[in-house]
């Protein structure tokens, strides 16, 4: 029996230990209500509640005592304090913080004090705090303008100082803007100074009856602040002190660190204020005290770390405060997504945007599930969704979550709050890159409804709100009001910005992107050299911005046609963005581009071949395989592919790039009708003229749906479909749409806009079609003048004018002209091009051509040579070009009788041509002709024959008939050759010059006939 009983007690025992411990765990919180600063005046009468506990009202003495039933040590209480006292007098609460992070202690000797002031006296003293701060920002303000004008007018200067004293001008304005100096003015004025430290009051009295920040600053120095805590853990740790004086002691260095914090934030000093919060972190850490508070003070620290613009930095403490966060908190708890969100704000600065992209949705996730649906804390992670997305060119998503955004903004905001204006901004932005530009229009002016309301009328943001309806402006081919809008910001600018502010340049920059809309290259190459004169006097050599810049002043010289500086100033941003960008920047691929596009326009197209390769590399690293920006990429390889001749490539290119932008944009997207242009414009290549037309037709619908009838877009798209029609033979609608494109053109632009240029051009070639070449010249003539106005002499579009010229005067039978304006083209390309440029190959062939037809076969002979030579050193060995300079090589021989060397060389084009082009393809079907015609003056009359049945089994045009008459008169059969050329005539062929001077047809003109064919022309 013993040792049952035995066991029997033993088991009481330890029930009876087990009921101890159960028992002895804290299920009370208690302390006092005490009216701030007061003495420690008790504040009785205060309503104290919490859902799990019997709730209490403070006693005469400010006690109150709360009795749990459910929750554990440790736990989080949610304490609510009643908003008036035993007199009924309102009261609020001041210690915020401390109550709101209050848990259930271990012991039921910890005290939580609750501190309360009468309602509306923080509010008086935060007013006078406020001023007292805004009149220090001002002046840190004004400190730093004229640094940066001293830095400025220095002959050696210190440019990244420069650069960073703007960027933290902008910072420190939008500060200003902002309600940070409010908040700290009321965090001042929630001082308890029951509980603060002898340097604390000094510092507060300084404030208050001095109003002197830099005295309160010198009391609450580092140094004094480090000092106060070491003495303070010391006597702990030697127990000097009991536990809870000494944490009293140590947290009043907290204290500390927190009011320099509202100080000199106000002097937009961010770094110091990262340091005081990595200061008390490191406190928290040393004395073991609770994770979750010392994870919101290190969020903090990496919050202005952020702000300073040390991202790195800033980055390695968001995460340190996540890892925190989950080894403490529920996984769902809205403090982790607050982390997930700032750490891809950090990311998104480093241009990691996937990353960016899956810690927003990670953040958006738990406050999905945490939050109602309409909370301004889900308008933010919609908002920070949306940009995300536009980074990543995911422009349909932006939009949506931008959408999302908004309709909780305008159900929990004011009608003219901030957040909305931004919200606007947003949405203007995100329709922008879709495309819509009329909705980019009505956002942006909401946006500007609102910041005119809030912002005084000199305020600097205006001029940005301004700057963005000017973009927009542009973008919907209102240049005027372009130009009204770039006028606004420039005027406000000036007018409260130091006079080297990077704002003035953007002002200029402005005008620069406006004047290059209106045609005038000059005044826009203009404004950016101003800009970049503003620019370098304030960023270092190797700023960023330099390098944007010198891409568009790069594009500026392209539209001046100087080409060598274009390329000078595209390697100058190359070279800065390699030097401060990781290697795989999306920037980078921005440059190689823009460096493809310089070696295209100086022909070497293998250049911009190996440059768009390495910028779509770069890209396809960086972003999702359906970015607009690989679309882009597609698009600039199928052009090069293109100038080099490979057209089913070209095709290629352009159908991944449509096939992209069909994915991530809307159907009526602008850069779907551009793509569908550039899909026509790979089938005409091709010789599919059809299709050419059908996707210009598809462009243009685009257009119409979703663009005014006289934007210049649409003029475009009436042009591309005039070259259609005129590859296709129906001049007459050629005529039609070169005047409608004309038409609009005129409504737009100035008289002598380099557009009127262009059509003048267009319509000159369509005359020429519809064989009025007297009138194509005067068009041509047209051109020429407004060219000469607009460009500077030795232009290659003037080159191109005498190009024109030349030709027409060579439809007019006028060799001599014909071979004048083609030598000045060619003065002009050899002086500007490089001496292997395509165009110089495409010159010296024409002048060959005209000084045949001048007789000097010799001179013909050698210019032909010369092109050949240039696109044989150039050109890939089946390049199209190649095959037209042996075309014409052949055409040479042919016109100097030596008909086998002629048809020598006509074979090498037919062996490249039938490698490239549908057997239809007019191209081909010409030099069928050509071949036909050559041997039968050969007396090659088999060979003859088979060409013109190849020739006749790809096309039916006069044309063919005509070489059969030729055929067929060479052999002496007459009335066969009549019957032919009769066919010719009656199918259209109407060239009396050729029927009655070819030597092909000499066995027939005796013929009846003959001379009635010859009078039927004649009366025609």
């Amino acid at each position: 029996m013993k040792p049952t009983l035995f066991l029997i007690f033993s088991g009481l025992a330890l029930a009876f230990q087990v009921f101890s411990q159960a028992s002895s765990a804290n299920k009370t919180l208690q302390g006092r209500v005490l009216y701030q600063s007061s003495g420690n005046k008790p504040a009785a009468g205060v309503q104290i509640k919490e859902k799990d506990s019997n709730g209490d009202y403070s006693k005469n003495k400010g006690e109150y005592r709360l009795s749990f039933q459910t929750k554990r040590n440790g736990a989080a209480l949610a304490l609510e304090i009643g908003s008036d006292n035993r007199d009924g007098k309102k009261i609020e609460l001041v210690n915020e913080k401390e109550v709101k992070a209050a848990k259930l202690p271990a012991s039921p000797d910890e005290m939580l004090d609750i501190i309360v002031c009468p309602a509306g006296q923080r509010d008086i003293a935060a007013q006078k705090y406020y001023r007292i701060l805004r009149t220090t920002a001002d002046k840190e303000l004004e400190k730093k303008k004229k640094e940066v004008d001293d830095l400025v007018a220095q002959k050696d200067k210190d440019y990244k100082k420069i650069s960073d004293l703007f960027a933290q001008l902008d910072k420190m304005q939008a500060a200003l803007d902002s309600a940070k100096i409010r908040e700290q003015a009321f965090s001042i004025a929630s001082i308890n100074l029951d509980r603060a430290s002898q340097m604390v009051k000094d510092a507060v009295r300084e404030i208050e009856e001095e109003n002197d920040v830099e005295s309160a600053l010198n009391i609450l120095s580092i140094e004094k602040v480090d000092a106060a805590y070491q003495e303070a853990s010391k006597r702990k740790q030697q127990g000097i002190l009991l536990a809870k004086k000494a944490d009293d002691a140590i947290k009043q260095s907290i204290m500390a660190y927190e009011a320099r914090i509202s100080l000199i934030e106000a002097e937009f000093k961010y770094a110091e204020v990262a340091e005081c919060y990595e200061r008390i972190v490191r406190i928290y850490e040393e004395e073991g005290y609770d994770k979750e508070e010392m994870a919101t003070y290190l969020l903090e620290a990496a919050r202005y770390w952020y702000l300073n613009g040390d991202y790195q930095k800033a980055l390695e403490l968001n995460l340190e405060t996540l890892e925190i966060r989950l080894r403490i908190l529920p996984a769902d708890d809205i403090q982790i997504s607050n982390s997930y969100n700032d750490l891809a704000a950090t990311y998104g600065e480093l241009s990691q945007f996937q990353k960016q992209l899956e810690l927003n949705l990670k953040a958006l996730n738990i406050r999905e599930k945490s939050l109602i649906y309409d909370d301004p804390l889900l308008a933010t992670s919609y908002n920070n969704l949306a940009r995300t997305y536009g980074n990543l060119g995911v422009y349909q998503k932006a939009l949506e979550f931008h959408i999302k955004a908004l309709t909780i903004l305008e159900k929990t905001s004011t009608l003219n709050h901030p957040d909305l204006g931004m919200s606007y901004n947003n949405l203007a932005w995100t329709y922008g890159e879709l495309g819509d530009y009329q909705s980019q229009l009505e956002f942006n002016l909401k946006a500007l409804n609102i910041w005119e309301k809030i912002l005084p009328a000199n305020h600097p943001n205006l001029g940005l709100s301004y700057n963005n309806l000017a973009s927009t402006y542009d973008r919907l081919g209102d240049y005027q009001k372009a130009l009204e809008f770039n006028l606004k910001a420039s005027t406000l600018w000036k007018k409260v910005l130091p006079v080297n502010h990077p704002y003035l340049a953007a002002s200029n920059i402005g005008f620069a992107r406006t004047y290059s809309f209106l045609g005038d290259f000059k005044k826009s190459l203009e404004y950016r050299l101003q800009a970049l004169d503003l620019l370098e006097k304030i960023l270092p050599a190797d700023h960023i911005n330099l390098a944007t810049l010198y891409n568009d002043i790069g594009m500026e010289y392209s539209n001046l046609g100087d080409y060598q500086k274009q390329l000078e100033f595209n390697l100058k941003s190359l070279n800065i963005r390699e030097k401060v960008l990781p290697i795989d920047h999306p920037d980078l691929a921005t440059s190689y581009s823009n460096l493809a596009l310089a070696y295209g326009n100086l022909g070497s197209y293998h250049k911009q071949l190996e440059y768009n390769l390495k910028a779509l590399d770069r890209r396809k690293k960086n972003l999702v395989v359906d970015h607009p920006d690989i679309a882009v990429s597609y698009n600039n390889l199928a052009f090069t592919y293109g100038n080099l001749g490979d057209y089913q490539k070209q095709l290629e290119y352009t159908l991944q790039s449509l096939d992209i932008l069909k994915k991530t944009l809307q159907a009526n997207h602008p850069d779907i009708a551009v793509s569908y242009n550039n899909m026509a414009l790979a089938y005409g290549n091709l010789g599919d003229y059809q299709k050419q037309l059908e996707y210009n037709l598809r462009a243009l619908a685009i257009r119409e749906e979703s663009l005014q009838d006289t934007h210049p877009m649409i003029a475009l798209s009436y042009n591309d479909l005039a070259v259609t029609y005129g590859n296709i033979g129906n001049y007459q609608k050629q005529l039609e749409y070169n005047l409608r494109a004309l038409e609009i053109r005129k409504k737009n632009h100035v008289a002598d806009h380099p557009v009127i240029a262009d059509s003048y051009n267009n319509l000159a070639f369509t005359y020429g079609n519809l064989g009025d070449y007297q009138k194509g010249l005067d068009y041509f003539l047209q051109a020429l003048d407004i060219s000469k106005k607009n460009l500077p002499a030795d232009h290659p579009n003037i080159a191109f004018c005498y190009i024109n010229l030349a030709l027409a005067y060579f439809k007019l039978g006028d060799n001599v002209k014909a071979l004048e304006f083609a030598l000045k083209a060619l003065a002009i390309r050899e002086k500007v091009l490089p001496p292997n440029h395509p165009d110089l190959g495409g010159t010296y062939n024409d002048i060959g051509v005209f000084y045949g037809n001048l007789g000097d076969q010799q001179k013909s002979m050698e210019y032909a040579i010369k092109a050949l030579s240039i696109r044989e050193k150039i050109l890939s060995p089946d390049h199209p070009d190649l095959a037209r300079a042996y075309n014409n090589i052949g055409f040479s021989y042919y016109i100097s009788g030596e008909y086998q060397k002629g048809l020598e060389y006509y074979f090498k084009a037919q062996t490249i041509w039938e490698k490239l082009l549908p057997p239809t393809h007019p191209d081909l079907v010409a030099l069928y002709n050509s071949i036909c015609i050559a041997h039968a003056k050969n007396r090659q009359f088999p060979e003859a024959k088979a060409f013109l049945e190849k020739y006749q089994s790809v096309s039916n045009e006069p044309r063919l008939f005509r070489d059969w008459a030729a055929y067929y008169a060479l052999q002496n059969e007459k009335d066969k050759a009549i019957d032919n050329l009769k066919k010719a005539v009656e199918m259209g062929y109407n060239n009396l010059t050729w029927i009655m001077s070819d030597s092909s047809l000499e066995n027939i003109r005796s013929e009846k006939g003959y001379k009635d064919i010859v009078e039927q022309l004649q009366k025609q």
